[in-house]
């Protein structure tokens, strides 16, 4: 099964991604909010694509280290959009 999705998609919470970096505290909710899902989803037999609050290395070091203590296939994917 494929999981594709956003902060939004995960975790049911509509949060525009300014008005998170704003406010650290309510970005690092969000964070463990969106990492929690994603967990949840990781499996073997699953593909997870998680879209979002990705900007930050160590946040994607820590869903990196997750996937390999699930022993899962995993890789990241970077994608630039210009305007022009």
């Amino acid at each position: 099964m494929t999981h594709l999705g956003s902060i939004e998609k995960f975790t049911g919470v509509c949060l525009k991604e300014m008005e998170l970096r704003v406010e650290a505290k309510s970005e690092k909710g969000a964070r463990g909010t969106f990492f929690s899902a994603v967990q949840r989803l990781l499996s073997k037999n699953d593909i997870v694509i998680a879209d979002g609050m990705n900007y930050i290395k160590g946040f994607r070091y820590q869903l990196f280290c997750e996937a390999k203590a699930q022993s899962t296939p995993h890789c990241v994917v970077c994608s630039s959009v210009f305007q022009g």
